[in-house]
């Protein structure tokens, strides 16, 4: 696997992380969901936000943050070349990164299933107790 296919696969996992993580938050009183809805519905501009669009902006915050962390001495210029650059290249390898995370939600989806079976089997073991 080349250092690219190395780094479409990182992302994929880091936006599914980042997505579930999200999705998961809508059920926590302290998750921040609502805020973060605000943020990537006033970022993409709509109302309709699905979960491509989520992706695509927890990426785009996960990966600023990350450059710019510990760079306080930027310039405005340079923060705004920064983010532009991480924009660009985002949105060339999404296709790609999208490829990738399908995978990973037929496995996560495998698991899923797993998991109900085996937790109607303990139900129907323990109610039969």
């Amino acid at each position: 696997m080349n250092e690219r296919d190395m780094r479409i696969k990182a992302l994929a996992y880091r936006g599914f992380d980042l997505w579930l993580n999200l999705e998961l938050s809508k059920f926590r009183p302290d998750g921040g969901y609502e805020e973060v809805e605000k943020f990537l519905s006033k970022r993409f501009k709509t109302e309709n936000l699905n979960p491509l669009l989520e992706v695509l902006g927890l990426l785009e915050m996960a990966l600023i943050e990350d450059a710019l962390k510990g760079k306080d001495y930027f310039t405005e210029e340079e923060r705004e070349q920064v983010i532009k650059e991480i924009v660009e290249q985002l949105a060339a390898d999404f296709p790609l990164i999208v490829e990738e995370m399908e995978k990973i939600a037929e496995t996560i989806n495998g698991k899923i299933s797993q998991f109900k079976e085996l937790a109607k089997k303990y139900r129907e073991k323990e109610g039969g107790n």
